[in-house]
Protein backbone atom coordinates (compact mmCIF):
# COMPACT_ATOMS: atom_id res chain seq x y z
CA UNK A 1 0.00 0.00 0.00
CA UNK A 2 1.36 3.68 -0.65
CA UNK A 3 -0.28 7.17 -1.43
CA UNK A 4 -1.42 7.38 -5.09
CA UNK A 5 1.14 9.37 -6.33
CA UNK A 6 1.15 10.33 -10.41
CA UNK A 7 4.20 9.28 -12.36
CA UNK A 8 6.86 12.13 -12.87
CA UNK A 9 9.39 10.41 -14.66
CA UNK A 10 11.13 7.41 -16.05
CA UNK A 11 14.52 5.91 -17.22
CA UNK A 12 14.84 2.85 -19.38
CA UNK A 13 18.22 1.54 -21.15
CA UNK A 14 19.73 -1.52 -22.62
CA UNK A 15 21.13 -3.51 -20.17
CA UNK A 16 18.53 -5.14 -17.55
CA UNK A 17 20.79 -4.77 -14.83
CA UNK A 18 19.72 -1.10 -14.75
CA UNK A 19 15.76 -1.55 -15.55
CA UNK A 20 15.80 -3.93 -12.76
CA UNK A 21 17.57 -1.46 -10.21
CA UNK A 22 15.22 1.73 -11.50
CA UNK A 23 12.11 -0.63 -10.72
CA UNK A 24 13.52 -1.20 -7.46
CA UNK A 25 14.19 2.42 -6.75
CA UNK A 26 9.95 2.73 -7.77
CA UNK A 27 9.04 0.21 -5.54
CA UNK A 28 10.74 1.32 -2.54
CA UNK A 29 9.95 4.88 -3.16
CA UNK A 30 6.52 3.93 -3.44
CA UNK A 31 5.63 1.04 -0.77
CA UNK A 32 8.08 3.50 1.86
CA UNK A 33 5.18 6.76 0.89
CA UNK A 34 2.05 6.24 3.52
CA UNK A 35 1.12 10.16 3.49
CA UNK A 36 4.94 10.85 4.36
CA UNK A 37 8.05 8.63 3.68
CA UNK A 38 8.57 6.18 6.00
CA UNK A 39 11.86 3.91 6.57
CA UNK A 40 10.47 0.63 5.91
CA UNK A 41 6.77 -0.08 5.38
CA UNK A 42 7.30 -3.74 7.11
CA UNK A 43 9.50 -3.18 10.62
CA UNK A 44 10.15 0.31 12.28
CA UNK A 45 7.95 2.88 9.86
CA UNK A 46 9.42 5.70 11.31
CA UNK A 47 9.82 9.18 9.26
CA UNK A 48 13.19 9.63 9.15
CA UNK A 49 14.12 12.72 8.49
CA UNK A 50 17.68 12.10 6.88
CA UNK A 51 16.61 8.97 4.94
CA UNK A 52 14.06 11.06 3.33
CA UNK A 53 16.67 14.21 2.63
CA UNK A 54 18.49 11.82 0.69
CA UNK A 55 15.72 11.09 -1.42
CA UNK A 56 13.42 13.82 -1.60
CA UNK A 57 15.07 14.35 -5.65
CA UNK A 58 15.00 10.89 -6.54
CA UNK A 59 11.34 10.26 -5.80
CA UNK A 60 10.29 14.20 -7.06
CA UNK A 61 11.95 13.06 -10.47
CA UNK A 62 9.90 9.84 -10.46
CA UNK A 63 6.28 10.82 -8.60
CA UNK A 64 4.57 13.49 -7.79
CA UNK A 65 5.41 13.56 -4.17
CA UNK A 66 4.95 16.89 -3.55
CA UNK A 67 1.67 17.22 -1.73
CA UNK A 68 2.61 14.86 0.74
CA UNK A 69 5.86 16.32 0.90
CA UNK A 70 4.56 19.30 1.51
CA UNK A 71 1.81 18.42 4.31
CA UNK A 72 4.60 16.32 6.22
CA UNK A 73 6.86 19.55 6.23
CA UNK A 74 4.18 20.97 8.53
CA UNK A 75 4.77 18.56 11.20
CA UNK A 76 8.89 18.94 10.41
CA UNK A 77 8.10 22.49 11.71
CA UNK A 78 5.64 21.34 14.46
CA UNK A 79 8.48 18.85 15.05
CA UNK A 80 11.23 21.36 16.18
CA UNK A 81 11.93 22.01 19.38
CA UNK A 82 13.16 25.41 21.10
CA UNK A 83 16.47 25.31 20.17
CA UNK A 84 15.61 25.01 17.20
CA UNK A 85 16.37 21.52 16.32
CA UNK A 86 14.14 18.83 14.86
CA UNK A 87 14.52 15.09 15.85
CA UNK A 88 15.57 11.86 13.88
CA UNK A 89 12.13 11.04 13.38
CA UNK A 90 8.63 13.11 12.49
CA UNK A 91 6.66 12.48 14.03
CA UNK A 92 7.95 11.67 17.15
CA UNK A 93 7.30 11.29 21.24
CA UNK A 94 10.46 13.41 21.85
CA UNK A 95 12.65 10.55 20.77
CA UNK A 96 15.48 11.34 18.35
CA UNK A 97 17.07 14.76 19.23
CA UNK A 98 19.28 13.35 22.24
CA UNK A 99 21.24 11.11 19.10
CA UNK A 100 19.12 10.38 15.87
CA UNK A 101 19.46 14.13 14.28
CA UNK A 102 22.42 16.06 13.30
CA UNK A 103 22.66 18.98 10.12
CA UNK A 104 22.92 15.66 7.12
CA UNK A 105 19.21 15.12 9.31
CA UNK A 106 18.17 18.55 10.03
CA UNK A 107 18.64 19.82 6.65
CA UNK A 108 15.13 17.55 5.44
CA UNK A 109 13.29 21.37 6.61
CA UNK A 110 14.93 23.44 4.10
CA UNK A 111 15.75 20.61 1.34
CA UNK A 112 11.12 19.37 1.36
CA UNK A 113 10.66 23.30 -0.03
CA UNK A 114 14.15 23.87 -1.70
CA UNK A 115 13.38 20.55 -3.64
CA UNK A 116 9.60 21.41 -4.49
CA UNK A 117 10.49 25.07 -5.31
CA UNK A 118 13.21 23.72 -8.00
CA UNK A 119 10.91 21.39 -9.72
CA UNK A 120 7.41 22.40 -9.38
CA UNK A 121 7.78 26.24 -8.96
CA UNK A 122 5.79 26.17 -6.00
CA UNK A 123 6.67 28.34 -3.04
CA UNK A 124 3.70 27.69 -0.42
CA UNK A 125 5.38 24.89 1.95
CA UNK A 126 8.85 27.67 2.06
CA UNK A 127 6.82 30.48 3.29
CA UNK A 128 5.00 28.13 5.88
CA UNK A 129 8.45 27.13 7.02
CA UNK A 130 10.67 30.50 6.47
CA UNK A 131 10.63 31.15 10.54
CA UNK A 132 11.29 28.11 11.12
CA UNK A 133 14.38 27.75 8.73
CA UNK A 134 15.71 31.03 10.40
CA UNK A 135 15.51 29.38 13.87
CA UNK A 136 17.12 26.22 12.50
CA UNK A 137 20.27 28.36 11.01
CA UNK A 138 20.74 29.67 14.67
CA UNK A 139 20.34 26.42 15.84
CA UNK A 140 23.71 25.43 13.99
CA UNK A 141 25.10 28.66 14.68
CA UNK A 142 24.90 27.97 18.35
CA UNK A 143 26.03 24.58 17.44
CA UNK A 144 29.25 25.65 15.67
CA UNK A 145 32.80 25.22 17.31
CA UNK A 146 35.61 28.08 17.75
CA UNK A 147 36.67 26.23 14.42
CA UNK A 148 33.83 27.19 12.68
CA UNK A 149 33.63 23.92 12.10
CA UNK A 150 29.93 21.66 13.13
CA UNK A 151 30.14 18.25 14.70
CA UNK A 152 26.62 16.59 16.23
CA UNK A 153 24.68 13.89 15.63
CA UNK A 154 24.48 10.94 12.81
CA UNK A 155 27.29 10.56 10.54
CA UNK A 156 27.67 8.32 7.38
CA UNK A 157 25.97 5.23 8.14
CA UNK A 158 27.03 2.05 6.63
CA UNK A 159 30.19 2.32 4.59
CA UNK A 160 30.88 -1.11 3.54
CA UNK A 161 34.42 -1.63 4.52
CA UNK A 162 33.67 0.79 7.32
CA UNK A 163 36.06 3.61 6.16
CA UNK A 164 34.19 6.76 7.77
CA UNK A 165 34.02 10.27 6.88
CA UNK A 166 34.61 12.43 9.81
CA UNK A 167 31.30 13.77 11.44
CA UNK A 168 33.07 17.24 11.54
CA UNK A 169 32.82 16.95 7.47
CA UNK A 170 29.85 15.75 6.37
CA UNK A 171 28.37 17.89 9.11
CA UNK A 172 30.05 20.85 8.06
CA UNK A 173 29.18 20.27 4.20
CA UNK A 174 25.50 19.84 5.47
CA UNK A 175 25.46 22.77 7.60
CA UNK A 176 27.20 25.09 4.88
CA UNK A 177 23.87 23.62 2.21
CA UNK A 178 21.20 24.40 5.31
CA UNK A 179 22.08 27.59 4.94
CA UNK A 180 22.45 27.92 1.33
CA UNK A 181 19.08 26.23 0.11
CA UNK A 182 17.46 28.72 3.01
CA UNK A 183 19.35 31.62 1.42
CA UNK A 184 17.27 30.47 -2.20
CA UNK A 185 14.09 30.32 -0.63
CA UNK A 186 14.29 33.63 1.19
CA UNK A 187 15.51 35.45 -1.61
CA UNK A 188 12.36 33.84 -4.08
CA UNK A 189 10.32 34.75 -1.66
CA UNK A 190 11.40 38.59 -1.56
CA UNK A 191 13.02 38.45 1.66
CA UNK A 192 16.44 39.67 1.05
CA UNK A 193 17.57 40.57 4.35
CA UNK A 194 17.58 36.83 5.94
CA UNK A 195 18.76 35.50 2.10
CA UNK A 196 21.96 37.93 3.19
CA UNK A 197 22.11 36.79 6.46
CA UNK A 198 22.31 33.07 5.56
CA UNK A 199 24.57 33.34 2.30
CA UNK A 200 26.99 34.63 4.38
CA UNK A 201 26.52 32.27 7.21
CA UNK A 202 27.17 29.18 3.97
CA UNK A 203 30.00 31.04 2.77
CA UNK A 204 31.65 31.14 6.99
CA UNK A 205 31.14 27.21 6.78
CA UNK A 206 32.81 27.41 3.47
CA UNK A 207 35.68 29.11 4.34
CA UNK A 208 35.83 27.61 7.90
CA UNK A 209 35.96 24.09 6.01
CA UNK A 210 38.95 25.14 3.58
CA UNK A 211 40.96 26.00 6.11
CA UNK A 212 40.46 22.84 8.44
CA UNK A 213 39.25 19.91 6.44
CA UNK A 214 41.02 20.21 2.92
CA UNK A 215 45.12 19.83 2.51
CA UNK A 216 45.98 20.97 -0.05
CA UNK A 217 49.30 19.95 -0.28
CA UNK A 218 47.59 16.53 -1.34
CA UNK A 219 43.95 18.31 -2.11
CA UNK A 220 42.70 15.42 0.05
CA UNK A 221 39.73 16.10 2.55
CA UNK A 222 40.21 14.69 5.86
CA UNK A 223 40.89 15.75 9.21
CA UNK A 224 43.76 18.44 9.96
CA UNK A 225 45.22 15.53 12.74
CA UNK A 226 45.71 12.95 9.46
CA UNK A 227 44.38 10.36 11.99
CA UNK A 228 41.63 10.25 9.78
CA UNK A 229 42.84 9.49 5.95
CA UNK A 230 40.55 10.56 2.86
CA UNK A 231 37.62 8.41 1.35
CA UNK A 232 35.13 8.14 -1.30
CA UNK A 233 32.79 10.28 0.82
CA UNK A 234 34.93 12.84 1.77
CA UNK A 235 35.86 13.51 -1.61
CA UNK A 236 32.76 13.66 -3.59
CA UNK A 237 30.95 15.51 -1.14
CA UNK A 238 33.65 18.17 -0.94
CA UNK A 239 33.71 18.32 -4.95
CA UNK A 240 29.78 18.22 -5.11
CA UNK A 241 28.82 20.87 -2.65
CA UNK A 242 31.77 23.58 -3.59
CA UNK A 243 34.12 22.78 -1.10
CA UNK A 244 36.80 23.48 -3.92
CA UNK A 245 37.58 26.68 -6.43
CA UNK A 246 37.18 25.95 -10.05
CA UNK A 247 41.38 25.73 -10.47
CA UNK A 248 41.27 22.54 -8.09
CA UNK A 249 38.63 20.28 -8.86
CA UNK A 250 40.35 18.81 -11.09
CA UNK A 251 43.25 17.97 -8.75
CA UNK A 252 40.87 17.10 -5.78
CA UNK A 253 38.70 14.96 -8.45
CA UNK A 254 42.05 12.84 -9.23
CA UNK A 255 41.80 11.97 -5.59
CA UNK A 256 38.55 10.33 -5.85
CA UNK A 257 39.03 8.53 -8.78
CA UNK A 258 42.41 7.04 -6.77
CA UNK A 259 40.32 6.45 -4.05
CA UNK A 260 37.97 4.45 -6.15
CA UNK A 261 40.41 2.18 -7.85
CA UNK A 262 42.68 1.83 -4.45
CA UNK A 263 39.50 -0.10 -3.55
CA UNK A 264 39.28 -1.92 -7.02
CA UNK A 265 36.39 0.11 -8.08
CA UNK A 266 33.86 -0.73 -5.21
CA UNK A 267 32.15 1.25 -3.79
CA UNK A 268 32.97 2.40 -0.02
CA UNK A 269 30.50 5.48 0.60
CA UNK A 270 27.95 5.38 3.02
CA UNK A 271 24.36 6.46 3.17
CA UNK A 272 25.51 10.31 2.48
CA UNK A 273 28.40 10.22 0.02
CA UNK A 274 26.48 7.14 -1.88
CA UNK A 275 23.91 10.01 -3.11
CA UNK A 276 26.62 12.22 -4.57
CA UNK A 277 30.11 9.90 -5.74
CA UNK A 278 28.31 8.70 -9.23
CA UNK A 279 27.26 12.39 -10.13
CA UNK A 280 30.58 13.53 -9.10
CA UNK A 281 32.15 10.76 -11.42
CA UNK A 282 30.47 11.72 -14.37
CA UNK A 283 30.37 15.36 -14.32
CA UNK A 284 34.00 14.67 -14.25
CA UNK A 285 34.23 12.61 -17.05
CA UNK A 286 34.33 9.00 -15.48
CA UNK A 287 30.75 7.72 -16.19
CA UNK A 288 31.59 4.29 -16.97
CA UNK A 289 33.24 3.79 -13.48
CA UNK A 290 30.21 5.31 -11.97
CA UNK A 291 28.40 2.48 -14.20
CA UNK A 292 30.84 -0.35 -13.04
CA UNK A 293 30.93 0.52 -9.59
CA UNK A 294 26.57 0.73 -9.32
CA UNK A 295 25.84 -2.35 -11.63
CA UNK A 296 29.00 -5.04 -11.18
CA UNK A 297 27.24 -8.21 -9.05
CA UNK A 298 30.46 -8.74 -6.83
CA UNK A 299 30.01 -7.19 -3.36
CA UNK A 300 29.30 -4.31 -2.57
CA UNK A 301 27.17 -3.44 -5.38
CA UNK A 302 23.58 -2.64 -5.94
CA UNK A 303 24.06 -4.99 -8.85
CA UNK A 304 24.31 -7.44 -6.01
CA UNK A 305 20.97 -6.98 -5.04
CA UNK A 306 20.03 -7.66 -8.38
CA UNK A 307 22.03 -10.98 -8.64
CA UNK A 308 20.29 -12.27 -5.33
CA UNK A 309 16.78 -11.52 -6.48
CA UNK A 310 15.78 -8.47 -4.28
CA UNK A 311 12.87 -6.34 -5.76
CA UNK A 312 13.23 -3.31 -3.98
CA UNK A 313 16.40 -1.56 -2.46
CA UNK A 314 17.74 -2.74 1.12
CA UNK A 315 18.99 -0.38 3.78
CA UNK A 316 22.63 -1.53 3.30
CA UNK A 317 24.88 -3.76 1.01
CA UNK A 318 25.58 -6.70 3.78
CA UNK A 319 25.52 -9.82 3.13
CA UNK A 320 22.12 -11.97 4.24
CA UNK A 321 24.33 -14.45 6.37
CA UNK A 322 26.03 -11.72 8.49
CA UNK A 323 22.97 -9.70 9.10
CA UNK A 324 19.09 -9.19 8.11
CA UNK A 325 19.06 -5.39 7.37
CA UNK A 326 15.86 -3.96 6.02
CA UNK A 327 14.94 -5.39 2.35
CA UNK A 328 12.82 -2.03 1.63
CA UNK A 329 14.73 0.98 1.84
CA UNK A 330 14.42 4.24 0.08
CA UNK A 331 17.56 6.25 0.61
CA UNK A 332 20.01 4.70 -1.09
CA UNK A 333 18.05 4.66 -4.48
CA UNK A 334 19.40 8.11 -5.99
CA UNK A 335 21.15 6.08 -8.83
CA UNK A 336 17.72 6.31 -9.93
CA UNK A 337 17.81 10.26 -10.04
CA UNK A 338 22.01 10.15 -11.63
CA UNK A 339 20.58 7.63 -14.48
CA UNK A 340 17.91 10.27 -15.39
CA UNK A 341 20.17 13.43 -14.54
CA UNK A 342 23.50 11.64 -15.49
CA UNK A 343 23.15 9.21 -18.08
CA UNK A 344 20.00 10.96 -20.34
CA UNK A 345 21.32 14.41 -18.61
CA UNK A 346 17.90 15.91 -18.05
CA UNK A 347 18.89 19.05 -15.35
CA UNK A 348 15.85 21.07 -14.77
CA UNK A 349 16.32 24.30 -13.23
CA UNK A 350 19.75 24.37 -13.47
CA UNK A 351 20.16 28.08 -11.42
CA UNK A 352 17.30 27.05 -9.25
CA UNK A 353 15.89 30.28 -9.90
CA UNK A 354 14.14 29.40 -13.75
CA UNK A 355 11.49 26.46 -14.22
CA UNK A 356 11.50 27.31 -17.71
CA UNK A 357 15.27 26.41 -17.88
CA UNK A 358 16.81 22.87 -18.41
CA UNK A 359 20.67 21.52 -19.91
CA UNK A 360 20.70 18.58 -21.26
CA UNK A 361 24.07 17.14 -20.73
CA UNK A 362 23.83 13.31 -21.17
CA UNK A 363 27.05 10.97 -20.73
CA UNK A 364 27.43 8.29 -23.17
CA UNK A 365 28.02 5.22 -20.63
CA UNK A 366 30.29 2.99 -23.03
CA UNK A 367 28.76 -0.18 -22.18
CA UNK A 368 24.90 0.95 -22.92
CA UNK A 369 23.64 0.41 -26.45
CA UNK A 370 20.63 3.06 -25.67
CA UNK A 371 19.36 4.95 -22.91
CA UNK A 372 16.03 7.44 -22.56
CA UNK A 373 14.62 9.06 -19.50
CA UNK A 374 11.85 11.40 -19.32
CA UNK A 375 10.44 13.66 -16.58
CA UNK A 376 7.25 16.12 -16.82
CA UNK A 377 8.47 19.71 -15.93
CA UNK A 378 5.71 22.03 -15.12
CA UNK A 379 6.27 23.10 -18.76
CA UNK A 380 5.47 20.08 -20.37
CA UNK A 381 7.69 16.48 -20.63
CA UNK A 382 11.35 16.68 -21.40
CA UNK A 383 12.24 13.24 -23.07
CA UNK A 384 15.76 12.22 -24.06
CA UNK A 385 16.79 9.53 -25.97
CA UNK A 386 20.49 8.26 -27.38
CA UNK A 387 21.28 5.69 -28.77
CA UNK A 388 24.16 4.33 -30.85
CA UNK A 389 24.57 3.66 -34.43
CA UNK A 390 27.62 3.53 -37.04
CA UNK A 391 30.38 6.55 -36.55
CA UNK A 392 27.97 8.34 -33.57
CA UNK A 393 25.28 8.76 -31.54
CA UNK A 394 21.53 9.89 -32.47
CA UNK A 395 19.89 11.67 -29.45
CA UNK A 396 16.29 12.14 -29.77
CA UNK A 397 15.00 15.29 -27.72
CA UNK A 398 11.59 16.43 -26.76
CA UNK A 399 11.18 19.66 -24.62
CA UNK A 400 8.29 22.31 -24.16
CA UNK A 401 8.15 25.05 -27.10
CA UNK A 402 7.85 27.39 -23.85
CA UNK A 403 11.27 26.35 -22.38
CA UNK A 404 14.96 27.60 -22.96
CA UNK A 405 16.71 24.16 -23.31
CA UNK A 406 20.24 23.65 -23.78
CA UNK A 407 22.21 20.39 -25.17
CA UNK A 408 25.92 20.53 -23.96
CA UNK A 409 27.99 17.37 -25.09
CA UNK A 410 30.63 15.45 -23.25
CA UNK A 411 34.24 16.56 -24.18
CA UNK A 412 35.24 14.96 -26.91
CA UNK A 413 31.56 14.72 -29.01
CA UNK A 414 30.02 17.51 -31.30
CA UNK A 415 27.72 18.53 -33.33
CA UNK A 416 28.67 19.66 -36.81
CA UNK A 417 31.78 20.87 -34.63
CA UNK A 418 29.34 22.39 -31.74
CA UNK A 419 29.55 20.76 -28.28
CA UNK A 420 26.56 23.14 -26.97
CA UNK A 421 23.73 24.49 -28.70
CA UNK A 422 19.67 25.17 -27.92
CA UNK A 423 17.97 22.26 -27.93
CA UNK A 424 14.85 21.71 -30.48
CA UNK A 425 12.56 18.73 -30.19
CA UNK A 426 13.75 16.48 -33.05
CA UNK A 427 16.86 14.38 -33.84
CA UNK A 428 20.36 15.16 -34.04
CA UNK A 429 23.33 13.21 -34.90
CA UNK A 430 26.99 13.75 -33.05
CA UNK A 431 30.49 12.63 -33.62
CA UNK A 432 33.78 12.07 -31.71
Amino acid sequence: MSSEMEEKGGFRCSDDVANKLQAMVRNASKSNFFHFPTDCPHREKNGWTGDAALSVEHVMLNLAAEDNYAEWEKHICAAMNDEGAVPGIVPTFDWGFGWGHGPGWDIILTTIPYMIYKYRGDLEPAKLALNYMMRGVNYLINRTDEKGLVAFGLDDLYAPFGTHMPLNVSDTIFAMEYCREAGVLFEACGKMYQARYCYRQSFKYRRAFRKHLIDFDTMIVANQDKETPGCQSSQAMAIYYGMFDPAEKDAAFKVLVDLCHENNDLIDTGILGIRVLFHVLSDFGEEDLAYKMITRTDWPSYGMFVARGETSIPEDFNDLKWCAPSLNHHFMGDISAWFIKGICGIKLNPSDRNLKEADIEPHFVSSLDFAEAFHDAPEGRIKVRWERQANGISIDITVPESMDVTLRLPEGWNYNGKTEMKAQTGKIFITE
